[in-house]
């Protein structure tokens, strides 16, 4: 029940073709059929490479762009873990796309799962 909301995180690193990776990635999330039920940011982690003129604009999502302290994936996970706030949290390559229902059909399952997650780790109901 009540509206959810879903963070983003995309870590990027500067390399050739970037601005088209980016542009298919945002495409691909505001394309998802569950929108706009579901709120939607995407945090855009990106490496110190990489080039504002690079990234995309949205009109279906926000878009927050975070520096990531050194030029590697895990850099950039954190930066965006950091800052989520969302009642979920999902990660998408810079060059990856998702499928317009993929969330609608993943979301379900997740909300069935007796699992609490926050940052520091997983926990089970003792019950």
């Amino acid at each position: 029940g009540g509206c959810q909301s879903l963070d983003v995180v995309i870590p990027s690193r500067n390399q050739p073709q970037q601005g088209v990776f980016l542009e298919k990635a945002v495409r691909s999330i505001e394309t998802q059929t569950i929108l706009p039920a579901l709120d939607v940011r995407i945090l855009i982690a990106a490496d110190p490479g990489v080039q504002s003129s690079v990234i995309p604009v949205s009109d279906r999502c926000s878009i927050r762009v975070l520096e990531a302290d050194r030029p590697s994936q895990a850099s950039a996970l954190n930066a965006g873990l950091s800052v989520a706030e969302a009642s979920y949290v999902a990660f998408l390559e810079d060059d990856d796309q998702w499928d317009p229902p993929f969330l609608e059909v993943t979301l379900p399952s997740l909300q069935q799962l007796p699992v609490q997650v926050d940052r520091s780790g997983w926990s089970l109901p003792l019950n």
